[in-house]
């Protein structure tokens, strides 16, 4: 994992985000690893939720994972507060530094609230609990009110397939796929409330995007959904 602070890797990344904008925020990317994207734009259009609709896209499935301490972790463990769900792996040299960046400025614009933030990595291989716990430190993160998820591959490949109707996709580290290029996952936040119903995507990597998604957590928690 590199020893660059989140905003030096967030400097050097910043130009290539903006170029990249328009797909990093549809719904399931194709990065610089060239996997293809599972959803079209109109698909996507139909789940950015505004702040009070009464949207859902379905439940978040059941599952067993571990968090930063190791500690286990299951869907009913997220219940309670509607909570924001983003995808990193702490090798990415893609758009994940930037989410992660979003995330810490999600936390402290929600500070008080008893809103959650959850980061799941799509290489869980590599990110073990210990390699999660010091990126959580590198980046600033509370870890009592985020938590940072790994575990089984086919788990975490499932949940993010079947409940939340996104794609990932995994290359053996080569030449052509080097280490921060070898994962694709979509840079989307996925708002939940507190049941985990699914109820809005967002971009993880734009202002507007992180803005549409803070407004809708805060809207399902003062309606106690």
């Amino acid at each position: 994992m590199s020893n660059r602070s989140l905003d030096t890797t967030r400097s050097l990344l910043l130009a290539s985000v903006l170029a990249l904008s328009t797909l990093f925020g549809a719904g399931c990317e194709e990065s610089a690893a060239g996997f293809s994207s599972g959803l079209t734009e109109s698909d996507d259009s139909r789940r950015d939720a505004l702040p009070d609709s009464p949207k859902s896209f379905g439940s978040l499935g059941e599952f067993e994972l571990v968090d930063q301490d190791g500690q286990a972790v299951r869907r009913d463990d997220l219940k309670g507060s509607p909570f924001a769900l983003a995808f990193i792996f702490t090798t990415c040299t893609g758009p994940c530094p930037v989410i992660s960046s979003n995330m810490v400025q999600l936390q402290s614009e929600l500070e008080g609230t008893g809103i959650g933030l959850v980061s799941m990595s799509v290489d869980p291989e590599y990110d073990t609990p210990a390699v999660l716990k010091a990126y959580a430190q590198e980046v600033g993160a509370d870890t009592k009110r985020w938590r940072l998820l790994t575990g089984d591959e086919e788990v975490i490949d499932d949940l993010i397939e079947k409940s939340m109707y996104l794609a990932v996709g995994r290359q053996v580290p080569s030449e052509d796929f080097p280490i921060g290029m070898h994962v694709s996952h979509s840079s989307k936040l996925v708002v939940f409330d507190r049941d985990c119903m699914i109820r809005g995507y967002y971009s993880g990597v734009t202002s507007e995007g992180l803005a549409a998604a803070r407004a809708r957590l805060v809207f399902l928690e003062s309606e106690g959904l």
